[in-house]
């Protein structure tokens, strides 16, 4: 009797190995389509950056007012990299989070 309650357990708990083994498979195969999906952008994104020259950066450097956009990229640059915003007075005279002066900063 014994031996059977073992058997019984090794093959619930067999059970449950495959159960978790068909999801974990599943997520997986979600993750692959996800990545394929990104890869793509990853690859264009590193051949743009391989197009910049130190010119560039200087330019954008010294730009005092940017576009929109550059302030953008460099803002999430300055996330990705724990790089704190400064604290300024909005045109509203509100405190407001501004990652330029950060941005220049990296970019030196």
């Amino acid at each position: 009797a014994d031996v059977e309650a073992r058997r019984l357990m090794v093959a619930t708990e067999e059970e449950e190995a495959g159960v978790h083994a068909a999801h974990a498979h599943k997520l997986q195969e979600e993750c692959q389509i996800e990545l394929n999906k990104a890869l793509p952008a990853l690859h264009d994104a590193v051949e743009s950056l391989n197009t910049l020259k130190p010119a560039d950066i200087t330019l954008v450097k010294s730009m005092k007012n940017p576009p929109s956009v550059i302030k953008l990229v460099l803002s999430a640059v300055c996330v990705m990299l724990d790089i704190k915003p400064d604290k300024v007075k909005s045109s509203s005279g509100k405190m407001a989070l501004d990652y330029w002066g950060p941005s220049k900063k990296l970019l030196g």
